[in-house]
């Protein structure tokens, strides 16, 4: 596999991987949204958020950039047309 590739749901290590990361950007976001709830025009806040949400639909283990970007959407509560 290549670097830019996405994990297939199936590749060895996917699931360790996802469970090994996901209580560290779930810490992560709870701290970031107190600071946004404290100071609403914090930028390094929103930046750090948008890092998370990506690394969290990154450990997803879906298939493809687009599998990524439904789940991203469908966590912040975006709908799907």
């Amino acid at each position: 596999m290549k670097p830019d590739e996405p994990l297939p749901i199936d590749a060895p290590g996917c699931r360790a991987l996802r469970d090994s990361n996901e209580a560290q950007i779930k810490e992560g976001m709870e701290v970031l949204s107190k600071a946004l709830e404290l100071r609403h025009d914090y930028d390094d806040a929103m930046a750090h958020m948008n890092l998370l949400y990506r690394e969290r639909a990154e450990i997803q283990c879906m298939i493809g950039p687009v599998a990524s970007r439904i789940s991203g959407l469908l966590i912040t509560g975006w709908t799907l047309l």
